[in-house]
């Protein structure tokens, strides 16, 4: 077992491996651990190839099967990722972390119930499991139960203090709940720790914005386009905010940009629509709510501006449909 302790230094690591397996061909441990550093490395068709060998080798190693499992989620082959982890809980029925992969697998699904079930089983085996309690969350937050979805985060932190990702996903669900002081005092702390990503500032400047610090806002979402100048989400967030300053031009200067890197969202025409129908400028706002329309034929919000723009132009006929 000397291996284990060492597997994910990296290429030094897959050459020691490698070196096992040619001393022991049929180590079936090499080729697992192998596969596992292969799969750190994103070269997922090695990383099966050898945990397809370690199986082969050793049907019966449940820790082959769970990081088999583990590929398998990373590349989205998620049927195989779920065979795989039920596979490695039927050879061990206490595999927690098995039982907590296959959660992550079930949430990607949209199986809620059996995503559940899973963590709460995970925790049950292992109460001290920081991913359970943060991946659990995160799926209570996409139910929109954003206070267990907090309550899991802050578990997760304080079992892991220094946990920068449950900061943020945690500042999230303040802002949800419209606690933004608390949201801001996340997301300072994920900033802290070094997670500097484009996310963290957007979601911070929401949070800002929302206070009506509008100042402080904008300065977040030019440093979120500075770390990642081609995110859509960081100029549609930059542009809401000029346009709730009344600064249309620039609103619309961000909305076009976000529409450039994406072009089929309808939110963003919806909302570039709202700035031209606050500038009287009518015609380009039917165009843009026609087009929010078109890529989502169910946008009520969009159907109703867009009636709203038609008797600004005394077009009763077209405002009636």
């Amino acid at each position: 077992m000397q291996s284990v302790s060492y597997w994910r230094i990296g290429y030094q690591a897959i050459a020691d491996f490698t070196y096992v397996i040619k001393l022991q061909p049929n180590d079936s441990e090499a080729y697992r651990d192998r596969g596992i550093a292969y799969s750190d490395q994103g070269k997922y068709t090695q990383a099966i190839a050898d945990l397809n060998q370690a199986i082969k080798l050793q049907p019966n190693d449940s820790e082959a099967y769970n990081s088999r499992g583990n590929t398998y989620g990373t590349q989205g082959n998620y049927t195989q990722a779920i065979s795989d982890y039920t596979q490695a809980i039927k050879l061990q029925p206490n595999h927690d972390l098995a039982y907590s992969n296959r959660g992550n697998i079930y949430r990607l699904q949209g199986k809620y119930s059996q995503a559940f079930a899973a963590y709460n089983q995970a925790l049950k085996l292992n109460p001290n499991i920081v991913l359970a309690y943060y991946n659990r969350g995160i799926a209570y937050a996409d139910q929109g139960n954003y206070t267990e979805a907090i309550a899991d985060y802050t578990q997760a932190l304080k079992l892991q203090p220094n946990y920068a990702e449950a900061y943020y996903t945690r500042g999230n669900a303040y802002v949800k709940q419209g606690n933004y002081s608390g949201a801001i005092a996340d997301f300072n702390q994920a900033l802290n720790l070094n997670l500097k990503n484009a996310d963290v500032y957007i979601g911070r400047g929401v949070a800002y914005d929302n206070q009506g610090n509008y100042t402080q806002s904008i300065a977040d979402f030019n440093q979120a386009i500075k770390l990642q100048p081609n995110y859509a989400l960081a100029y549609y967030s930059r542009g809401s905010t000029y346009s709730e300053q009344g600064n249309y031009t620039q609103a619309i200067a961000d909305f076009t940009q976000a529409i450039n890197l994406k072009p089929d969202d309808a939110v963003t025409y919806n909302n570039r629509g709202n700035v031209y129908y606050k500038q009287d400028n009518y015609t380009q706002a039917i165009a843009d709510f026609t087009q929010a329309i078109k890529l989502n034929p169910n946008y009520a919000g969009a159907y109703n501006n867009r009636g709203n723009a038609y008797l600004e132009q005394s077009n009763y006929t077209q405002a009636d449909r």
